[in-house]
């Protein structure tokens, strides 16, 4: 069998896709079981459960669509769902951006507020599990802590980190515990064994990859996979980052801040699934602790950090390579689009960042490593021998390697 699956022919997609059968429905129906607050919830893995999910007051099950909007004013009239004739699907960069944003907003929403609390109490929080993996030693966290709304950037950071391994990598299904994730993640195994140059087995490849995910989003029970996937990962996150969110909710609004989470889990498998139903490849990369800012490939996020947002803007646009990254809330993305002979890259989504004056350091004062360069290439791995990702957020939790979370897959002939 070759180094990548050909369309040519027919029977190869059909190996791939034509012979791909639903596990029994019962697998895909979890039950939560009780979490605790410490990260190590971050580590299981959903468990059967024959109750169906629960919805907070007021909320129905219909999530968020992704592509084409509905026209909700004259549901009632035609007794059934309208959409809109002539829109086609929401474009590849408002779409991320947008889903990146809802995240921050739901961090910015429910993350406790840092400048409430007393001293013993800011130190007991700079040492969670979760703020010290990701950003270093609590003398480090509590400076930044002193900083307004980066509580709730930082935890953004992590959420973001989480939702995107798990909904939109090219290993999300395997990491979600999905029936075909082993199928899916040889893909994106194939991939880095071929060669830059060889155009014909990328495009061969990707093909293969839009038919599989066509496929299997196809199946019956995707829906519900989807669902209660989206509930247990939201759970245990909630869980795991209690004593960093807002506990003075009231029962109505807790239930609102599950169901958001729910939401963002459900729309990031749509986008995973969307962004590889097409013969395209993508890349992502997250920028880490002490890179050089670069205005190509990010955004920044500090924007007070010289008195006011204009002037911020002007002044690290001037001096770019005077500015070095504290760590990012989302990565940069890229587009790739393999023709005869050639391999088009556009940027997709530019990495939200937050920055400081370099002031003539190598690294960011904020995690105390060294920055490392950690790459993706179209189909989600890694090409960097240093780490599988960035090294600001290298021992969270939520990164484990699949070895650690469920047993690899064992790839059969297909």
């Amino acid at each position: 069998m070759p180094g990548y699956y050909g369309v040519t022919s027919g029977e190869e997609v059909q190996a791939r896709t034509g012979n791909l059968k639903l596990v029994p429905m019962h697998i895909y129906k979890v039950k939560m079981v009780q979490q605790d607050v410490s990260s190590s919830s971050l580590h299981s893995q959903p468990v059967l459960r024959s109750k169906t999910r629960s919805h907070p007051p007021g909320h129905t099950k219909r999530h968020h669509r992704t592509a084409t909007p509905e026209q909700r004013q004259i549901r009632h009239i035609m007794k059934a769902p309208v959409y809109t004739i002539g829109i086609g699907p929401q474009a590849d960069r408002g779409l991320l951006c947008d889903f990146f944003e809802a995240i921050a907003t739901w961090a910015a929403t429910y993350t406790l507020n840092p400048l409430t609390l007393s001293a013993p109490q800011i130190h007991a929080l700079s040492t969670h599990p979760a703020l010290t993996s990701a950003f270093g030693a609590p003398p480090q966290i509590t400076m930044l802590l002193s900083q307004q709304n980066m509580l709730a950037a930082m935890l953004t950071s992590i959420l973001t980190h989480f939702l995107f391994t798990r909904t939109m990598d090219a290993h999300a299904l395997y990491l979600s515990s999905h029936a075909h994730g082993s199928l899916t993640s040889q893909l994106a195994h194939e991939w880095s064994a071929l060669a830059p140059t060889d155009y014909a087995a990328k495009q061969a490849l990707l093909e293969s990859q839009r038919n599989v995910y066509a496929a299997i989003k196809a199946l019956p029970g995707h829906r519900v996979w989807r669902a209660t996937c989206a509930e247990y990962f939201s759970r245990s996150l909630v869980a795991s980052l209690a004593a960093l969110l807002d506990s003075s909710l009231a029962a109505g609004a807790v239930g609102l801040r599950d169901h958001l989470l729910q939401e963002l889990f459900v729309k990031g498998y749509r986008i995973g699934f969307r962004l590889r139903m097409e013969a395209v490849g993508w890349g992502c990369r997250w920028p880490v602790a002490g890179e050089v800012f670069s205005g190509k490939t990010m955004v920044n996020e500090s924007r007070m950090l010289y008195g006011d947002v204009l002037g911020t803007m002007e002044r690290i646009s001037r001096e770019e390579g005077l500015h070095r990254v504290l760590f990012a809330v989302s990565p940069t993305m890229f587009k790739r689009e393999v023709g005869r002979g050639e391999e088009r890259e556009e940027v997709v989504h530019m990495a939200c960042v937050h920055v400081v004056r370099r002031e003539g350091r190598e690294h960011s004062p904020g995690s105390g490593r060294e920055a490392q360069e950690c790459d993706y290439d179209p189909a989600g791995n890694t090409t960097s021998s240093n780490s599988p990702c960035p090294p600001n957020l290298l021992n969270h939790p939520s990164l484990s390697s699949p070895s650690n979370n469920i047993p690899r897959p064992h790839h059969s002939s297909q």
